[in-house]
């Protein structure tokens, strides 16, 4: 008898959750314990993974460091209807002052 082992990719996916009032130690498996950033997700997600972002704003960027594949994509997407903003930006505080006729800078 001849016995043929074949490595296979696992077939199943794993869904993360993400919130703003969640903790990257936690195991973002649960939707009572999603990571904090999108990083954290980011770095967990593999092909066919989904990563449900709770309501919230997100004022960070991230980096995919692996790829998903045509038949298993890795995605992003909002919690049921949950309202997200994904913004890069920082909030800016303090007094502004104008600079010149079109710039206007804060200390």
């Amino acid at each position: 008898m001849v016995l043929f082992l074949i490595p296979l990719a696992p077939l199943y996916a794993t869904d993360y959750f993400v919130a703003p009032d969640g903790n990257d130690l936690n195991s973002g498996t649960a939707v009572d314990q999603p990571f904090r950033s999108l990083q954290r997700a980011a770095d967990a997600a593999r092909a066919g993974d989904t990563v449900f972002l709770r309501a919230g704003v997100f004022r960070e960027m991230a980096t995919l460091t692996t790829s998903g594949e045509a038949e298993r994509p890795i995605t992003f997407s909002n919690y049921q209807n949950e309202r997200v903003i994904i913004d890069g930006s920082d909030i800016v505080s303090g007094t502004w002052n104008q600079f010149s006729d079109t710039t206007w800078m804060v200390k």
